[in-house]
């Protein structure tokens, strides 16, 4: 990284996941700009922690649970389109259809259902209710008798109905450091993480392995907050029920004839 990376950031993809459906990764970055001194790492989530709010209040408890979803952003540049993201984003017709089995899609039904009982998602819904409530009230507010401004509120409603739906997607934060596919800021990793001063992770050492307690000891003499700001790691979240990254099983993505020119015909 420090001799072939020259960008300021950049996706780390490791040789056998892949993407399952369409990924924000420039508005990522984006948000990774605009958050520059807060947000370091963004993962996209993998099936086993799509979910990570809950698997976090599992562990740590509720009240730990609740300071983490007090820190969950959600920033105007990950509002996005709601045909490609979310609940009914075109990327769950994406999944389901390359789906090469029944079982294989009952597991992504299963996902989505099972998701939809999470804390992570029904908090979120509780964000969305609370902001379209707001923004009711601040137009209550701004109503007068005037026919004027009666009627021009009805052109704005209609013109509302008219506009895209959006899909707020959320940053959750982490103190597992996943190796799987992320963006990261290029001089975090290069001046912090592998800085031999700090001595968190060593010449040929599994990040995910040596960095995630350290994150955690930060936590435990910090407190969740500051201890977690020194990393600034957090997961993607478009609140469909289902992940955007997948591991690769090289043996079921190539075909017969393939196998048979790397193994030879059974004989």
């Amino acid at each position: 990284m420090q001799y072939c990376v020259s960008t300021p950031y950049v996706c780390v993809i490791q040789h056998d996941r892949t993407f399952m459906r369409p990924s924000p990764i420039t508005e990522i970055v984006h948000t990774m700009i605009q958050y520059k001194h807060k947000v370091k790492y963004v993962g996209l989530s993998m099936r086993s922690n799509y979910a990570y709010r809950d698997i976090f209040t599992g562990k740590y408890g509720r009240s730990a649970g609740d300071t983490l979803g007090d820190m969950v952003l959600r920033p105007e540049s990950l509002k996005l389109d709601g045909s490609v993201y979310g609940p009914h984003g075109i990327g769950l017709q994406i999944m389901m259809n390359a789906a090469k089995s029944k079982k294989l899609r009952e597991n992504f039904e299963n996902s989505i259902k099972t998701y939809r009982g999470t804390t992570q998602y029904l908090s979120h819904v509780e964000w969305e209710e609370t902001q379209e409530n707001n923004l009711l009230v601040k137009e209550m507010e701004e109503q007068t008798e005037d026919t004027t401004c009666i009627l021009s509120n009805k052109d704005n409603k209609d013109e509302k109905k008219n506009k895209p739906n959006k899909q707020q997607l959320s940053l959750t934060p982490t103190l597992f450091w996943y190796d799987n596919t992320h963006i990261c800021e290029t001089s975090h990793y290069r001046d912090y993480i592998f800085n031999p001063t700090y001595k968190m992770v060593a010449r040929g050492g599994f990040v995910e392995d040596k960095l995630s307690p350290v994150i955690t000891k930060s936590v435990e003499r910090l407190g969740l907050r500051d201890g977690h700001d020194k990393f600034g790691c957090y997961i993607v979240d478009d609140h469909s029920g289902l992940f955007f990254t997948g591991h690769l099983d090289g043996g079921s993505y190539i075909d017969k004839e393939e196998k048979e020119k790397l193994y030879g015909s059974p004989v």
